[in-house]
């Protein structure tokens, strides 16, 4: 769902959220429930999405969490592309584009650890995506973090032994700080994270350049100045 900076309903985009067919559509008056599933513009069972973020153009990247991959769409809910390991089934490989000639069918990803795919997911309500200030898209994975363009070609990871990634934000501001990743971590525990902070990290190398001293952190942003704003569960 799409709404205005105080809080009105502008629209929403699902399988049959207009009338109930079974496609993609946009919906900005009388809404009802997409249908689930592996379909382009589809989401899986189960809460499925599992973070949004937003790029400079005001394109949407949505973590696909049952599904394994990340769909994009424009800023009007138009689909755009889909990556994560084998999501072409056309062609086997990670990146589904809009369909052109010959059309390309897109699939739900294959679990992986490789290049482009993602691993094992925690089953948390967690917010695994961010854009960074060149539009790079970063995803929080099993013990890393991968780096992909904004056409869902995989760049790089970080790597994080031993660690799974809860939240992460990056730092858009074009301050000094800016292109810096905030990131808490999960411990296996549906309410706690595995650490009692949150880590500053400076790609490429990842270096930790701060810690954030938060009792048990889960969600972060990072406004438009270099704020950081981080979600404490001790105080709920």
């Amino acid at each position: 769902n799409e709404f205005t900076a105080w809080g009105e309903f502008v629209k929403a985009w699902g399988w049959g959220v207009r009338d109930g067919s079974s496609e993609l559509q946009v919906c900005t008056a009388t809404c009802v429930t997409g249908s689930g599933g592996e379909g382009k513009g589809q989401f899986g069972i189960s809460g499925s999405v599992e973070g949004v973020a937003v790029d400079s153009n005001g394109n949407v990247y949505v973590v696909d969490y049952s599904n394994r991959r990340v769909q994009k769409f424009s800023r009007d809910g138009d689909f755009l592309l889909m990556f994560g390991g084998g999501v072409n089934k056309t062609s086997g490989g990670n990146v589904c584009p809009r369909p052109g000639s010959p059309a390309d069918v897109c699939q739900a990803g294959a679990e992986g650890v490789s290049a482009g795919e993602f691993g094992a997911w925690p089953f948390i309500r967690g917010s695994f995506i961010t854009i960074g200030p060149a539009d790079q898209v970063y995803i929080g994975d099993q013990e890393r973090i991968q780096r992909f363009n904004a056409a869902g070609e995989y760049i790089s990871e970080i790597p994080l032994p031993g660690r799974t990634v809860f939240a992460l934000a990056a730092d858009r501001s074009g301050g000094v700080n800016s292109g810096d990743l905030y990131v808490s971590f999960y411990s296996g525990n549906f309410s706690e994270p595995a650490e009692a902070n949150v880590l500053k990290l400076t790609p490429p190398s990842a270096s930790t350049s701060a810690t954030l001293e938060v009792s048990r952190p889960t969600g972060i942003a990072v406004d438009p100045k270099g704020n950081v704003f981080v979600v404490d569960q001790a105080f709920f």
